[in-house]
Order: C-alpha cells, then structure tokens, then sequence
C-alpha cells in the first residue's frame, strides 16, 4: 500500500522580498497544499487583513503551520525587542488571535533562550507563558506547537531551553499539555542525538517537519533545498513515514545564494526539492 505524500506547505519566513498576496497566489499556482502565514506579512493598514483573507480564502490553501511576527517568548539575538518577556507573550497572544480567521492548523512559538534571566527564572516564565498561549491558541481553533531551535543563522544558540524532541515532550508532559505539538526543523535537528528515532516513535506528534538542508554554513543564511546536504532529509522522511506521521512538509530555506532567483523560481525548486525526497525516501544521500 502506498503512503500518501504530506501535505506541503511554503513557509512565509523564508519569502522576504514578496508580499502576503504574491506568496498565496505562486503558492496555489505551483501546486502547495498550504502556506505557513507570518503574522508579519499581513500589513499594518486597517483594511490589511481583510485583503489578506480574501485573497487566501480565494486561493483554495490551508493555512499550515502559522506564527506572530514576533515568535520566540523569550528574546533571542535574531529579535531581542522587547527585552521583557511578558510584553513578548502578550504579543505572541495578539498574534494568534490575528490569525484565527484564517484557520491555521497549528500555530508554532520559540522558547528562547534565559538571557539575563537566571535559569530559575526562565522556566517559571516558559512554564506561565506556554500555558497562556495555549490557552489563547486553543480558543481559535488550532494546535498549539513548539520549535525546537538550536541554531540562529549558522551558530549553535548558548543555553536553548531544549534542545531535542525528547526535551520538548519532557516539558510537555511537565505541564500537562499533551494536546501540542512539536515542529522539527532538519537545520535544528538534524544532528541531534537519535534524531530519526525521535522522529519515527513520536511521528504523532510532529504537526511539520522544516523541510531545508543542512552543510556547513559560509555566512548566516545558507541553508540548502532539501536533499541537497548532509541533513538526513531522506531518512527522516522515511522515520516519520514509519510513525505514522500526518502533519505538514514545510518550506523553510533561508539562503541569500537561493534568494538570487525570482520568487516564483525560488518556491518552485522548493516543492520538486520536497517531491523528490519524499520519492526517494529512506534513501542515504550520496
């Protein structure tokens, strides 16, 4: 019996020269199933959702795995403002509640990383915040999940809060949240201790796998198309395959090399990039 190919998605992260209108429409055109929406993307104007929700509503996409502007709960390099984290929360919550009528089938947050905060201090802000957002996300409708970040551009992060899918669930099971879900980026992951069995034994819990490459960076963005690298793509496709897994593929490449090509031939290589590894899923990259 044939497994179905996931569901794939395009991830508004990795668009940065588009706006919210051009990434729904090349997205429908070219043929994804979904788009990751950043709540960024939307506009500041008054009539600015509303547009927005037309034109993805007219598409025909899902809306996959969805994130504020500003993801991460506690500040990171990449977005250390504002420093305090409960006005970081707040707008996380803002966010998520901006996004419900486009239905988002999980919207994703970061943890960060303690900072100034002692490691007490972090977790007690980590434990308060997870429940209020998922509180906030489950009353539109989607699940809440949790990137597990180890890496800004191309250096390990000091200190992440978790490091491995284990960790995550670990927290989880701590706080009683067995509903959320997990987002597993091959750039994070890839080289984390038993990676593809993580990913084989909680393939339900797994709402997206990032789906780029990894090798060793030459400046802060230089992820690859997916089975391009030394990332395990194929095998862990393979991994979630055998788990069960049902969530989204999602688009996530960050490379100024790639973003040389037109948007259009940008995401195009993406989703035959993602349609390959799947195909030659459980392969070992030459």
């Amino acid at each position: 019996m044939t497994t179905p190919r996931p569901d794939i998605s395009v991830n508004q992260l990795c668009l940065p020269r588009t706006t919210f209108a051009e990434d729904v429409r090349l997205a429908a055109e070219l043929g994804y199933t979904g788009i990751s929406i950043d709540v960024a993307k939307l506009g500041s104007g008054p009539d600015s959702d509303a547009a927005a929700l037309e034109a993805f509503q007219r598409s025909g996409l899902k809306a996959a795995v969805c994130c504020n502007g500003n993801w991460s709960m506690l500040p990171i390099p990449n977005f250390p403002a504002p420093a305090d984290a409960r006005e970081r929360i707040e707008d996380i919550c803002a966010g998520a509640l901006r996004l419900a009528p486009f239905q988002p089938d999980s919207f994703f947050v970061v943890l960060g990383q303690p900072g100034e905060l002692t490691i007490d201090e972090a977790w007690r802000t980590i434990d308060d915040g997870l429940q209020k957002i998922h509180d906030v996300v489950a009353e539109t409708g989607a699940t809440l999940s949790i990137e597990v970040m180890t890496r800004e551009g191309g250096r390990l992060i000091d200190q992440p809060m978790v490091a491995s899918i284990v960790e995550t669930l670990e927290l989880l099971d701590r706080l009683g949240l067995d509903d959320v879900q997990i987002v597993a980026d091959i750039w994070h992951l890839f080289d984390s201790p038993q990676f593809l069995d993580d990913l084989r034994r909680n393939a339900g819990r797994i709402s997206a796998l990032q789906m780029c490459d990894y090798h060793r960076p030459r400046r802060w963005r230089d992820r690859l198309m997916p089975g391009r690298g030394s990332g395990h793509v194929r095998e862990a496709l393979a991994a979630l395959e055998e788990g069960g897994f049902t969530g989204w593929l999602d688009l996530e490449v960050f490379s100024d090399d790639l973003w040389k090509e037109s948007p259009r031939e940008f995401m195009a290589l993406g989703l035959s990039s993602i349609n390959q590894c799947w195909d030659e899923r459980g392969t070992v990259a030459a």
